[in-house]
């Protein structure tokens, strides 16, 4: 529990939305005709939930048995926060 509420306070800003322009993209490749979510108050929020949106389309679409998380790395194209000093 320590190890998830440290990570959820480190990424920085621009770390978040790095993440989510690759989540944008990768949704937007799957399907143009998506609605543009809201906004959320919490970056954090927004970016995972366009992630996870990527990742049903995709899973849908081609019909991928993988979990989730192996589809959503390579959007982001971005390494793992580095661990705490």
């Amino acid at each position: 529990m320590s190890t998830v509420l440290r990570w959820l306070r480190r990424p920085t800003r621009a770390y978040l939305e790095r993440i989510y322009r690759g989540g944008t993209r990768q949704l937007l490749a799957l399907d143009p005709d998506v609605h543009r979510a809201g906004q959320h108050r919490n970056l954090l929020h927004h970016a995972l939930s366009i992630l996870s949106a990527a990742a049903y389309c995709e899973r849908h679409r081609y019909g991928i048995d993988d979990p989730p998380w192996t589809l959503i790395g390579p959007y982001t194209a971005v390494a793992s926060l580095p661990p705490p000093a």
